[in-house]
């Protein structure tokens, strides 16, 4: 006796109902959940939460490893709870030079981090625009070079201007913060610090 064929009716049906869950998988990732999700060919495979394949973390350098320049907050005297220092590097090219300080701090920390910044560098407040928390344009902070007791590399002097501080959330798939009281779901908000150098005046 033979075995009844599916028509060919049926087979599409089942071939377009494991798409729909395909693309049920791909929309539980987009929100962050994680799921064990049927391939096309019939075959399953285990699909993560959207939060671990967010974008690359701010990292503290290796211990040990060499920095071209020192904490910027800190030779300011600003040294908010919660806000770390992860490293200073000099960027640019010849003649449009700077000394680059880089700082990370958790969604919990970040308001009171805000804060500070805004009252010692005359920082702006972080506003939410598409979709991630940030500074409008002109708001960041400033800070005097005369309060800035670090090395320079030789050869250089700091910018009359000041060095300029910003503060951002770094995105991350899967996380919706639509208001202040949301933050600490973020991880991590980032804090930089720029200094432009310029060459000394020839007498």
């Amino acid at each position: 006796m033979k075995r009844a064929q599916p028509s060919p009716s049926a087979d599409v049906s089942s071939r377009l109902r494991r798409w729909g869950i395909f693309c049920l998988c791909v929309l539980w990732w987009g929100v962050g959940v994680a799921a064990s999700c049927p391939a096309a060919d019939g075959r399953t495979f285990s699909v993560p939460p959207a939060g671990a394949l967010s974008l690359p973390r701010l990292l503290p350098a290796a211990p040990g490893a060499a920095q071209e320049c020192g904490d910027l907050l800190r030779a300011a005297d600003i040294q908010p709870a919660g806000l770390e220092f992860l490293f200073c590097r000099r960027e640019g090219q010849s003649g449009r030079q700077r000394l680059t300080a880089r700082y990370r701090v958790r969604g919990s920390e970040a308001a009171a981090v805000e804060q500070v910044l805004r009252e010692r560098c005359s920082m702006g407040a972080l506003v939410r625009s598409a979709g991630i928390w940030s500074l409008p344009d002109g708001e960041e902070g400033r800070l005097d070079p005369s309060a800035l007791r670090v090395s320079l590399p030789e050869g250089t002097a700091p910018s009359e201007a000041g060095a300029r501080v910003s503060m951002g959330e770094v995105p991350q798939s899967g996380v919706f913060a639509p208001d202040r009281a949301a933050w600490p779901h973020i991880a991590w908000f980032a804090v930089r610090v720029d200094l432009p150098l310029d060459a000394p005046a020839q007498d």
